[in-house]
Order: structure tokens, then sequence, then C-alpha cells
């Protein structure tokens, strides 16, 4: 029997900037979403219990945006 271990969107989400967008700051990423620089520092946190599908794909396309144009 194997077990299949199911990732959140919000896992994705940290490990695409993990991965690419460290080097990003969080008011690059903000002003992308246009949201606020809290919203994406307490999101980083995880502070955020329930961001919203919608946003956590919107910060993935953000810091992919903002990593292939660095």
């Amino acid at each position: 029997m194997t077990t299949t271990e199911s990732v959140s969107l919000i896992d994705v989400a940290k490990r695409v900037y993990a991965e690419t967008g460290e080097r990003l700051t969080i008011r690059d990423i903000a002003n992308k979403m246009n949201v606020s620089r809290e919203w994406v520092r307490r999101f980083l946190a995880g502070d955020i219990p329930n961001p919203g599908v919608l946003n956590v794909e919107a910060f993935i396309k953000a810091v992919k945006d903002l990593s292939s144009n660095a």
C-alpha cells in the first residue's frame, strides 16, 4: 500500500519563494500583487491561517514573474 502525501498550495507557494523569490523584496512582491507589504510578510511568516486560493495563486505568479525579470 502506498501513501500519497498531499501538498498544499501554500506549501507550493513557499517552495517557489524559497527556490526563486528570496532575492526579491517584500515590497516588489506586494506591488506586483497589489496587496500590502504587511500581507506578504504575514503570509511568508505563516500568520494568515486562510489566505485564500486566489491570493496564494497571485503570490506564486508574482514571484515567478518577478524572478524571470530579475
